[in-house]
This record gives structure tokens, sequence and C-alpha cells, in this order.
């Protein structure tokens, strides 16, 4: 993954496309055909400033001093025993922004977090890479995705939504989607 500097610098930057001012419309839409009734425990991973925070934090979900805990780590150095496990994972585009190479890696990271019964919603890009430019935000294909969470979770695709815009179109991309999965135990 970039290091820190490097997203410090887009944020300075105004280069967050990735950020919304609003809560995630998934979420809205969608949030009354999810399980989210309390207490559960809520993983945001790579959350930056998202608005979700707040949102999941008004559902009035676990927490054992009523305070939202913010992680501030690399990812991939997370003691398990110091968080302990989540009923509800919100992904939204930590696989956009985390290196490819380290994909498996962050997999086996999130199967760590989950708890037996989890519900874990993962968004992802799809656009043919025509170079090596490993630089987020990064495709990643369905066939993939299920590759590194088939074996444990049971994926379905929810939704799926052309976002091209000219972000993409400036760097030679004709088509880019986004989709939506609900990741749930096999």
């Amino acid at each position: 993954m970039e290091p820190y500097s490097f997203w410090e610098a887009r944020w300075v930057e105004g280069r967050t496309g990735w950020h919304l001012s609003e809560i995630h419309p998934f979420l809205t839409k969608h949030a009354s055909n999810l399980d989210f009734s309390p207490p559960k425990r809520v993983f945001i991973p790579l959350c930056g400033k998202c608005l979700e925070l707040i949102w999941f934090y008004e559902k009035e979900l676990e927490t054992k001093d009523k305070r939202l805990k913010i992680y501030v780590a690399s990812i991939y150095d997370i003691n398990f025993d110091d968080i302990g496990k989540f009923d509800v994972i919100w992904d939204r585009g930590s696989q956009t922004a985390i290196e490819i190479s380290d994909r498996d890696r962050y997999a086996k990271v999130m199967r760590g977090v989950c708890k037996e019964k989890f519900l874990y919603l993962m968004t992802t890009m799809q656009y043919d890479l025509e170079d090596d430019n490993d630089q987020p935000p990064r495709p990643i294909s369905h066939e993939q995705t299920r590759k590194m969470f088939g074996d444990w979770c049971s994926i379905k695709l929810i939704l799926e939504n052309d976002v091209t815009d000219d972000r993409f179109r400036k760097r030679g991309i004709k088509e880019v989607f986004e989709s939506y999965f609900v990741l749930t135990p096999k």
C-alpha cells in the first residue's frame, strides 16, 4: 500500500475523487434490506474521513464505552487481540486503494476481523487496465474477488453502476463500473 505521505498529499491537493460529501447512496438505499440491528460491531477499513463512521455510530451499534473508536495503523499491522472481531464490515473501495500485490494479504486480514456470523459489504471497480500503472483506483474483476473471498464467503453481487467520468477518460479508460457485493459466511 502506498505510504501515508501519498494519501496525505492527495488530501492536501484536493485529489480525493473517492470522498463523498454525503452518506454513500448504497447504504441509504439498501440499509433496510440489511441486518444492522444492534448490537453490532462495525469495521470500516481505510475509512479516511468517510461520513459512514457517524452513520453507523448513530445506528447505536455496539461499543464497549459508547465511544467511536478509530484505529490509525497499517491495515497489515493490526493486532486482532487489540481490536477484536466484527459483525459488519463496510469496505468501500479498499480493493481499489491497496496495491494489487497486497490483495491476498488484505483478504486474510479481513477474514481475521470477521466474527463467525458477519455481513461484509464491499465495493470494487472494474475497467481494463491498459498499462502497468498500478495507481489507485485500481480495478479488480469479479473473478478476482471470488478468488480472494470465495473460499470462506458466499458472495452476492447486488448492484453494478457505470461510473465512467472525465477522471477516467483522461487516463484513456473507456468504461468503468462500480460493483456492490454482500459477503456472508459459507
